[in-house]
């Protein structure tokens, strides 16, 4: 007798189209067997598979598959022989790859169309636009941030852009935040790949007077192992927690992250695409603003648009793209806390006006009572820096500045007599 757990089903040959395998059964009689696939159920043809070892074998019985109650859903897959676990699992395998194959014959045969990942009765829907009621673009942050849509906010590393997402997250947490949500409070789910929730976002929502209860950190595990969380397959259950947890920004950071490693590359078009395009359905489905963070890469230009890093797919899906970076009129540059964010791209509405923000220390208590240090983001006024002011190089910069510098100091009394050159110069 061996034991396979129902998650251990190699799910790559498959094409990742087996979710769980359950069985019901009774005495020695054929077990009727369900495939999830895509989170719906289907139920196939009785089938049995023998067991490999003795398969020739005169009289030899049938694998079998009982169902271990409890946590975990395993499944107990017996021999009479006494075959190996690996052995029974290699039957196994089989098994189900008949499973899929029956199915997919099945469905050719009532002329079922599938789509690129091979899905049974798929369909083409048509609406005529009459019966579509037009909606103004409703914001989570007033022209910046649309609900039901996915915002891009790019800028180089280590400049603050998490901490400005623990800002929103904290204003959403009060009703605070300017736009269509100002007053009621609604929460947030944070998918973070780089910062520690105990020693970094923790103390940043404190400092930012976030109401904790509203602000949810997410992770994954695989039977007790963590995991990362990954895009689309983790979709389904964001959706379910967004509502249970009446949430109404979900933050990933950064976005590259999220994307399965080895099965999407970030810098293909198709394949950026194919995984945001259910993370925009997902935003759409529950009104949610997802707000994904991104870098920009190290080309030369000053299009904040096209210096993101990775595939065009990720600014062409996205409906806001937002540019952080140090503010150009900060003497001391990245070192200092000066921040502007600036509107890159909107789909949905006017570019908004860009704004300074500044990096301020903060200090909070620890439970211990011991004190510790993290920053905060402050949002202030308008400016008229935009977002290709952020990407020039420091020395354009400066020779701007030095230009606008001369003129003022020429001008400054009204007039402006010409400098002859002395003829010894050229």
């Amino acid at each position: 007798m061996g034991g396979l757990s129902a998650r251990g089903l190699p799910r790559r040959p498959l094409d990742r189209a087996i979710i769980a395998l359950r069985s019901e059964y009774g005495n020695d009689a054929a077990e009727p067997a369900w495939l999830e696939r895509q989170g719906k159920a289907v139920r196939l043809e009785h089938v049995r598979a023998v067991c490999p070892a003795h398969a020739i074998t005169p009289g030899s019985r049938p694998l079998t598959l009982r169902e271990r109650r409890g946590p975990g859903g395993s499944l107990i897959l017996g021999c009479e022989s006494g075959c190996l676990p690996s052995r029974i699992s290699e039957a196994l395998k089989e098994l189900v790859k008949k499973w899929v194959d029956e199915d997919v014959d099945a469905g050719a045969r009532r002329g079922t169309s599938r789509g690129p990942r091979g899905d049974a009765g798929r369909q083409l829907r048509f609406t005529a636009a009459s019966t579509i009621r037009p909606e103004r673009t409703r914001w989570l942050w007033r022209d910046r941030v649309p609900l039901g849509a996915v915002t891009l906010l790019a800028g180089k590393q280590g400049l603050g852009k998490s901490t400005l997402t623990v800002e929103l997250a904290a204003r959403l947490s009060r009703g605070e935040l300017p736009g269509d949500l100002r007053g009621s409070r609604a929460g947030t789910l944070v998918v973070s790949y780089e910062d520690a929730p105990s020693s970094t976002i923790s103390p940043r929502l404190r400092a930012a007077e976030a109401d904790l209860a509203r602000v949810h950190i997410v992770t994954a595990e695989v039977e007790g192992v963590p995991d990362l969380v990954a895009l689309p397959v983790d979709l389904d259950e964001l959706g379910r927690a967004a509502r249970l947890h009446q949430a109404r920004l979900l933050v990933v950071d950064p976005l590259v992250a999220a994307l399965p490693a080895g099965e999407l590359n970030a810098h293909r078009d198709q394949d950026v695409r194919r995984a945001l395009a259910p993370l925009g359905q997902l935003a759409e489905e529950h009104d949610l603003a997802v707000v994904a963070l991104i870098h920009f890469n190290k080309a030369q230009g000053t299009d904040a648009v096209a210096r993101v890093s990775g595939s065009t797919g990720f600014t062409a899906a996205a409906r806001s793209v937002l540019a952080f970076g140090a503010d150009p009129e900060d003497p001391d540059g990245e070192e200092g806390p000066a921040r502007v964010l600036a509107h890159a791209k909107s789909n949905l509405g006017p570019r908004a006006a860009s704004v300074r923000c500044r990096l301020e220390g903060r200090e909070i208590e620890g439970l211990d009572r011991s004190r510790i240090e993290t920053s905060r983001l402050v949002v202030g006024n308008e400016c008229e820096t935009c977002a290709s002011d952020l990407l020039a190089p420091v020395a354009d910069r400066s020779r701007a500045d030095a230009a606008a510098d001369f003129l003022e100091r020429e001008l400054a009394s009204g007039e402006w007599r010409p400098r002859l050159r002395s003829q010894g110069r050229r």
